[in-house]
């Protein structure tokens, strides 16, 4: 007999006495989702690549993907029933140490990092599995919901436990891609703690100081008229394209943002040169910095295709987007107050050979 309940929220929560318990991360090959949705069979290799990133291809957010009005419009749809099923869990779950044990399982998860065994307990078993002492989303959009509603107890965690991090990260079976995020992540916090950024800035422009942060959840650059009181600026978006931070001069003229990594990346310029033309960041601005940020020198120097920095702007003088109007160059955490003293003893892997950011027009993030 093989039950299967339409509560999955709650029936979820716990095994029924008497019946076996199987995990259902069901996903399919492409081959097999043509076979079922014959129609796919003559869309592009686009489509297909991105019904695989937002569904996972488990079939019932391929059939829900395809039903869709607009299946385009389908990841936004798919996180706000995923954040919203996460917000009945919570409020229906009554005990304290339940909902710390939900929130501790959903950073694991959002960190890739392993669960112990005695901090298992109630976790979301609608949306994510426990396998190999990992609590694993089903699909790629838990993650995105994850983010965004359990971010402050992510980021404290980060904050709690950055030494443990740093091991985890200097551990050679760990991919970058995961390593990566931890680092960025890390990043992160000690700006958005720091109380002096730099005391050598970075081109000699970097700002001294944060004085007030801001998350932000769109996909696109903050406009200008938003950013006039605020020096840091934050993506909550996991996926949010090209870099990862924004800081800006306390009188508005020059903006910074960072794109972290821990091993070569593909050039990003492209793609972060469009999202400034769109805001109007080069009317907004005398000055466009693009940091490349790595963990140590080993890690910059794989960057061997950065171009030369252009002189700096004229006092108040308004940049062109038929120019270079965005200054690139790379930098490590030793040039940042904030940043010198992270322990980073993370190994270089087999991935990890120099062949030059600039390699690239395709964004990577």
């Amino acid at each position: 007999v093989i039950s299967a309940s339409a509560n999955n929220t709650l029936a979820y929560r716990e095994n029924h006495p008497g019946f076996l318990e199987y995990d259902h991360p069901t996903t399919m090959s492409r081959e097999e989702i043509i076979r079922w949705k014959p129609n796919l069979g003559g869309v592009s290799n686009q489509t297909l690549l991105h019904l695989e990133e937002v569904t996972g291809l488990c079939p019932l957010q391929v059939s829900d993907y395809m039903t869709y009005r607009d299946p385009l419009q389908y990841s936004q749809y798919g996180v706000q029933s995923i954040s919203m099923a996460i917000g009945r869990f919570m409020s229906e779950t009554k005990s304290d140490m339940d909902k710390e044990s939900i929130v501790n399982a959903a950073v694991h998860s959002l960190l890739s990092l392993p669960l112990p065994e005695y901090e298992v307990g109630t976790y979301d078993r609608k949306y994510s599995v426990l396998r190999n002492d990992r609590v694993q989303p089903l699909f790629p959009l838990v993650l995105v919901a994850y983010h965004r509603t359990f971010w402050d107890q992510m980021m404290q965690y980060v904050k709690d436990n950055e030494a443990y991090i740093l091991q985890v990260c200097g551990n050679a079976d760990v991919t970058n891609d995961v390593r990566g995020r931890l680092f960025e992540l890390i990043v992160i916090v000690r700006f958005r703690d720091a109380t002096v950024v730099s005391t050598s800035p970075v081109n000699d422009v970097l700002p001294a100081t944060v004085d007030t942060g801001m998350l932000f959840q769109s996909q696109e650059l903050p406009p200008p008229q938003s950013m006039q009181k605020r020096t840091l600026f934050i993506p909550k978006n996991p996926n949010f394209p090209a870099i990862d931070l924004i800081l800006k001069s306390g009188d508005g003229r020059d903006v910074w943002a960072l794109q972290v990594h821990v091993a070569n990346h593909p050039d990003v310029f492209p793609t972060f040169r469009t999202m400034c033309e769109k805001q109007g960041w080069f009317e907004a601005f005398d000055n466009i910095y693009l940091v490349y940020l790595s963990p140590s020198e080993t890690v910059k120097n794989l960057l061997t295709c950065l171009p030369s920095p252009p002189e700096r702007r004229s006092k108040r003088q308004r940049l062109s987007s038929q120019t270079n109007p965005i200054q690139v160059s790379a930098a490590t955490i030793a040039e940042f107050e904030c940043l010198k003293n992270i322990q980073w003893t993370a190994p270089l892997t087999d991935d990890e050979e120099p062949t030059g950011i600039m390699d690239t027009a395709e964004d990577s993030k």
